[in-house]
């Protein structure tokens, strides 16, 4: 703790996924999309998710932007501004997309969260392979998560490499005081969806003990909070723990 600050609300400060999504080269041929420019805070994050959450039954579009988003940022490694690959992002997900109905993808959404609150499992990974065909994505399972979390950030959060390198490194100790079903578990790769299932439970149970944190600035943690907090904790190097709660 820093001058009595949770380092949960300095890590979830640290946040910043800055974005321009007008850097799209063929944006010309979506009017009215490939517009949106912030910084990346959390305020600016959560009214993009908020933008996507009202169009994507209807706009195919929103689903590009949003893994424009997630992608785009890959192009700021290292200093080197041609990593992200302008031409397999437009062949292979904005080509694959434009075949999709926004409505089918949504329902599939809808989809995940119902069996993830009904406990099965099975139905909760088979909706996200059908999101996953219908994005043209073929190796993995984090952008239709991507994709599912920017839809219900109040249910589920992200999972990505850093987040993965946070859990399997402190899983054990920052399952003290869980109950079994909401106790993380260690990733065996980056594909293993009963993991993430266990992620997106304890990241439940976490915003729930944060919101009644009164240590805690905020008084709105989501799941998608906390997974941003771990993420931004992992990649800046933050230092002092995360506390154990």
């Amino acid at each position: 703790m820093v001058d009595g600050m949770l380092q949960w609300d300095l890590a979830l400060d640290s946040y910043k996924y800055d974005f321009d999504l007008s850097q799209f080269k063929e944006k010309d041929k979506f009017p009215n999309f490939f517009n949106l420019k912030c910084g990346g805070k959390r305020k600016s994050t959560i009214c993009f998710e908020n933008y996507f959450q009202k169009n994507a039954p209807h706009h195919i579009e929103v689903y590009m932007e949003v893994l424009f988003w997630k992608l785009y940022s890959i192009r700021k490694k290292d200093g080197h501004e041609d990593i992200f690959d302008f031409k397999l992002y437009n062949d292979r997900y904005v080509k694959g997309l434009a075949k999709s109905s926004p409505l089918i993808i949504w329902q599939q959404i809808t989809n995940f969260k119902s069996a993830f609150i009904s406990g099965d499992i099975d139905k909760c990974r088979t909706s996200c392979r059908e999101i996953a065909k219908m994005m043209n994505v073929s190796d993995g399972m984090m952008l239709p998560l991507c994709i599912i979390s920017f839809s219900h950030p109040d249910y589920f959060p992200i999972v990505d490499k850093h987040v993965i390198s946070w859990i399997n490194g402190y899983f054990p100790k920052y399952n003290d005081n869980r109950l079994p079903d909401c106790e993380m578990m260690r990733f065996s790769s980056n594909t293993d969806f009963i993991a993430y299932i266990r992620w997106a439970k304890w990241c439940q149970d976490t915003a729930r003990i944060l919101n009644t944190n009164k240590k805690s600035r905020y008084l709105d943690w989501r799941p998608r909070d906390v997974e941003m907090a771990v993420f931004s904790y992992q990649r800046n190097n933050l230092g002092s723990p995360l506390e154990i709660l």
